[in-house]
Order: C-alpha cells, then sequence, then structure tokens
C-alpha cells in the first residue's frame, strides 16, 4: 500500500497564491454557458447580472471552470473550453487554491 504524506498547506501559504496587491473588480458574479450569448461562435452578449458585485479578481474566472468542469453536456462542446480565455483571464492557481479552501470549509462544517 501506498502512503501519500501531504502535508497541510500553512495560512501564509495558501496566502502566497493570491496577489493581495490586486484590488477587488466588478464581475459578473455567476458567469456560465447559459449566461453567455454565442451566435455563430461569437459572444454576443451576457445575461444574468443578478449576482454582479465586486468579487475577487479571480472571481470570474474561478466560477467559470467550476461550472465547465465535469459537465458532460458541456465537455462535448469544445467550444466553452476555448471560450474562456476569451471571456476571462486565466487564473488557474487561484481557483485551484480556492476551491481547495471551499471544500475544506465544505467539509469541516458538516
Amino acid at each position: 500500500m501506498l502512503i501519500i504524506y501531504r502535508p497541510k498547506p500553512t495560512f501564509e501559504g495558501i496566502l502566497s497564491s493570491f496577489d493581495l496587491s490586486k484590488p477587488p473588480v466588478f464581475s459578473h458574479g455567476d458567469l456560465m454557458p447559459c449566461n453567455i450569448m454565442v451566435e455563430n461562435g461569437h459572444i454576443v452578449g451576457v445575461i444574468g447580472w443578478a449576482e454582479a458585485g465586486w468579487y475577487p479578481y479571480f472571481w470570474d474566472n474561478y466560477v467559470l471552470e467550476c461550472t465547465l468542469f465535469g459537465r458532460e453536456e458541456l465537455d462535448a462542446a469544445p467550444m466553452w473550453k476555448s471560450m474562456v480565455s476569451r471571456i476571462c483571464e486565466n487564473y488557474g492557481k487561484e481557483c485551484k487554491v480556492f476551491t481547495t479552501l471551499f471544500n475544506c470549509a465544505l467539509f469541516e462544517y458538516e
């Protein structure tokens, strides 16, 4: 049996994953394919602004990645994967760390 030791991340290590010099930005807040209007492979509009507000600089990328990850109906449409870079900046590192934090908080709460 293989045992893999993964040390718990430190608070400083977690914070170093984020660019704390970047201010919050006004974001859509619920950026997902059902809110993005596409015609002939081009984005022609964004709807559903009810969740808009001031969020961390990586928020739209985080919400979009969470929506696209593991969704079979979207995996079948590679168009969405290619559009991510046109819709928002890629903050993969921040999204991964934030997902880990969110999951840890969620499981701690249960």
